[in-house]
């Protein structure tokens, strides 16, 4: 009994067959995670997004990236340029912090200040508390 060709390209034996129109088709010819030959995936693809394409040079999500690389862009200019111009300008001391969630970036410079040391405090305690609660929910899901 002869191997039956895919009825897509046929070159190839037919191994498997489409879950969707069910044509016998070649390895080739069929995509493994969802069992459809390329034919009607390219229908699904069609009728799911029949006008979005994918666009590099215009869309929201290029726009995005684009802000954020400029935004970082601004912030490496910022900083070197600190670096040129603060030791000229005689003793500098000061510091900030940014939170992000669960982790706490802290920087300053000179002497403690009390609202810096503060800030510090307050972020490493938040952040154990997270990290304690973390693993025990994980633990409460690894023993069911």
């Amino acid at each position: 009994m002869p191997v039956p060709l895919c009825e897509i390209c046929g070159e190839f034996p037919a191994k498997y067959v489409c879950q969707s129109c069910g044509s016998r088709v070649c390895e080739f010819d069929i995509d493994p995670s969802t069992g459809y030959c390329k034919r009607c995936l390219q229908r699904r693809e069609t009728v799911a997004f029949p006008s979005e394409k994918v666009s590099w040079t215009g869309g929201t999500g290029f726009k995005v990236f684009a802000l954020g690389m400029i935004l970082i862009l601004i912030g490496f200019a910022l900083m070197f340029s600190s670096m040129l111009i603060g030791p000229f300008k005689g003793n500098l001391t000061g510091g900030g912090g940014i939170f992000i969630f669960p982790f706490p970036f802290i920087f300053y410079s000179g002497t403690g200040d009390l609202w810096v040391t503060a800030f510090l405090w307050l972020a490493i305690i938040i952040f154990i508390v997270f990290i304690f609660f973390e693993l025990l929910f994980f633990r409460s899901v690894f023993r069911k």
